[in-house]
């Protein structure tokens, strides 16, 4: 993921284009004991970050997607240009571990950023 308003990676990994959506795969393995279950916010697992841009960012983001379902946030991505184009004519369901590149993301969420500001100024 990148911290568009900061114009930098909070992961220093790539992603990878995996069938059910972007993973990283060293946050994947922090989680993966959860399975397909729902992970449990009861103590967060950031709590040691002392970064405040960071922090700042990981909060907006469970905000905004934390309540989705699986589904839900696996139907959001496979629209989304960076997976899309990192898995070129596979199809959503096949394998794959190509890395979504870094510039792709940033240049796509910042777009979306900046268009979300300007439609929160028109209104």
């Amino acid at each position: 993921m990148d911290a568009c308003l900061y114009d930098k990676s909070l992961f220093e990994e790539e992603f990878e284009a995996w069938a059910h959506g972007p993973v990283c795969r060293s946050v994947y393995d922090e989680f993966k004991e959860f399975g397909f279950e729902t992970i449990s916010l009861e103590e967060p697992r950031y709590s040691d970050i002392d970064n405040e841009e960071v922090l700042d960012v990981l909060t907006q983001v469970l905000e905004i997607y934390g309540e989705m379902s699986a589904k839900t946030l696996e139907n959001k991505i496979h629209g989304e240009q960076p997976w899309r184009e990192a898995r070129g004519n596979l199809a959503p369901e096949v394998r794959c571990e190509e890395k979504i590149s870094k510039e792709t993301m940033r240049n796509f969420y910042k777009k979306q950023l900046d268009e979300q500001e300007q439609n929160s100024t028109c209104s």
